[in-house]
C-alpha cells in the first residue's frame, strides 16, 4: 500500500519531510471579539474619528480598512479590541456564503474597532501568522471552514470557537512557513498594484468623459478636440434620433441560435454562457437578428442604469434577441463607437424619461413606447469627424482597462493554482 505523504504538491527546493497536521489552537492561544456598538452608515474620514469595521472588511485573506461604519460619539467608550499587527480577522457569523471570512492584519489600526461578529487571532511562536492566514484561504480550508457553521436560519451561519480552534491544519517547519509567507506575500502585491492600476484607470476615464461630454443643460463639453489642421470643430447639435439611427427589425430568417441578453457588466452575451442556461423560447424564428456593430435597449432599470441599458453588438459577428429589445444601428453619418460611450455615460437618460410613461413601472420594465423612441427622442452631438475623434480616444482607455483587467485576472488565477500547490 503506498503511503499517504502529507507535503504539498510545489514546495521550495531546500525542505524536505512531512508536515505537522495539527489543530489551530496549538497555533492560535485566544479568539477575542468586540462588541456591537451604535454607528453611522458612513466611514471615518480622519484620525479624529474612530469607526467599527463591518464584516465586509475581511475578504480571501485580505483587510480592507476602509469597509467601517462611524461610532457615533456617545458609543466610544463601549467600543473596544482595535485590530492589530500581524493578526488575523476571522467572520465568525455572516451569511452563508461569506461566514468564515479570513483577513490579515498587516499593521495597527488604533481608531478601528472590532465588532462582535469578528474574531482577531492571538498566536504563538510556532506559527507565521501570514503563512497560516493563506493555509486558511486554499479552497479546501474554506469548504472545511464553512462546513463548520451552524444555525437553523437560511441567511445567518455561526461559528463557534471550539469547533474552529479544532480544525486541523498542515503547516511546515517555521522557517519554511516564512519562506511561503514571504514569496505569497510579493504575489499579493503585485495583485494590489493590479487592482489599484484597473480602479485609476475607471476612475480617470469616468471622470475624462464627464469633461468631454455636455453636462445637463449644457450646449458644450468643458474639453475639446481640434480637428486635424488644428482648427476648432463646429458646434454640437441637437438632432432627432432617426437623423443618426434606424430601426433594427429584421427577423431571424437563418435560425440563428445564439440568443443573447444584456448583462450591465458584459453587454450583450450569449443566455447560456451568461446564465449557464438557456431562458429563451424554443422556436426563435421570430427573434430579432442584430449584427455586429448594432445596438439593443433593454428596458428593464438597474443599478447604475435607471432608464434601461443600451449595449453595442461587439462579442459575436451576429446573435438573436428578444423583440421586447428595441434594436437599432448607426447611420453612416453616425460613428458607432461614439454612440456606444454616449449610451454608457447614461446621456439619453433624460430622453428616455420624457417618454417613459409616469409610474408604470411593471416588474422592474420602463414603458417606453418605439414609436415615441424613434419619434421624439432628441440627442445633442458633435459632428462626425469630432465623434470619431471622442470615439478612438475613449476606445485606447477602455483597451488599456481591459488589458489590466487580463493581467488582474492572470495574476489572480496565478495566485490560485499556488495556494492550491503550496498547500496540502
Amino acid at each position: 500500500m503506498t503511503k499517504n505523504i502529507n507535503v504539498p504538491k510545489i514546495r521550495f527546493q531546500e525542505f524536505e519531510g512531512e508536515w505537522d497536521n495539527e489543530p489551530l489552537s496549538n497555533y492560535i492561544t485566544s479568539l477575542d471579539s468586540g462588541v456591537s456598538v451604535n454607528s453611522e452608515d458612513t466611514p471615518i474620514t480622519n484620525s479624529e474619528q474612530i469607526g467599527i469595521l463591518k464584516t465586509s472588511a475581511i475578504s480571501n485573506g485580505r483587510f480592507y480598512h476602509n469597509q467601517n461604519k462611524t461610532i457615533i460619539p456617545i458609543e466610544r467608550n463601549r467600543a473596544k479590541l482595535n485590530p492589530k499587527q500581524d493578526s488575523i480577522i476571522i467572520s465568525r457569523m455572516n451569511t452563508p456564503e461569506l461566514v468564515g471570512e479570513i483577513g490579515y492584519i498587516d499593521k495597527d489600526y488604533l481608531n478601528l474597532f472590532i465588532p462582535d461578529r469578528l474574531w482577531q487571532t492571538t498566536t504563538n511562536e510556532k506559527v507565521n501568522v501570514q503563512c497560516l492566514s493563506q493555509s486558511l484561504i486554499t479552497p479546501k480550508s474554506k469548504f472545511k471552514i464553512r462546513s463548520l457553521a451552524t444555525g437553523t436560519s437560511g441567511s445567518m451561519k455561526n461559528i463557534s470557537k471550539p469547533s474552529f480552534l479544532s480544525l486541523k491544519v498542515s503547516l511546515p517547519t517555521l522557517p519554511e512557513q516564512q519562506k511561503i509567507a514571504t514569496f505569497l506575500s510579493s504575489v499579493d502585491q503585485k495583485i494590489e498594484q493590479l487592482q489599484q492600476k484597473h480602479r485609476l484607470l475607471e476612475q480617470y476615464k469616468k471622470g475624462v468623459m464627464h469633461k468631454l461630454f455636455p453636462a445637463q443643460g449644457e450646449k458644450h463639453p468643458q474639453v475639446r478636440f481640434k480637428d486635424d489642421d488644428g482648427k476648432d470643430f463646429a458646434d454640437w447639435e441637437v438632432k432627432k434620433f432617426t437623423q443618426a439611427f434606424e430601426r433594427v427589425t429584421r427577423k431571424n430568417k437563418e435560425n440563428n441560435k445564439n440568443v443573447m441578453t444584456i448583462s450591465a457588466q458584459q453587454g450583450l452575451i450569449n443566455q447560456e454562457e451568461y446564465f449557464n442556461k438557456s431562458v429563451s423560447a424554443k422556436d426563435v424564428s421570430g427573434y430579432y437578428l442584430l449584427h455586429k456593430g448594432d445596438f439593443a435597449y433593454n428596458k428593464s432599470y438597474s443599478a447604475g442604469y435607471p432608464m434601461g441599458a443600451i449595449k453595442k453588438l461587439n462579442r459575436y459577428d451576429k446573435g438573436v434577441v428578444s423583440t421586447l429589445y428595441i434594436c437599432f444601428k448607426a447611420k453612416e453619418n453616425s460613428n458607432a463607437d461614439f454612440f456606444e460611450q454616449y449610451f454608457e455615460a447614461g446621456k439619453l437618460n433624460k430622453e428616455i424619461h420624457k417618454i417613459a410613461q409616469e409610474g408604470a413601472r411593471n416588474h422592474g420594465l420602463l414603458n417606453v413606447s418605439v414609436v415615441e423612441f424613434f419619434n421624439d427622442i432628441q440627442i445633442l452631438i458633435p459632428t462626425f469627424p469630432e465623434q470619431r475623434k471622442i470615439a478612438t480616444f475613449l476606445t485606447s482607455i477602455d483597451e488599456k482597462i481591459t488589458s489590466v483587467g487580463s493581467q488582474l485576472d492572470q495574476a489572480q488565477a496565478f495566485k490560485k493554482g499556488l495556494l492550491q500547490g503550496m498547500f496540502v
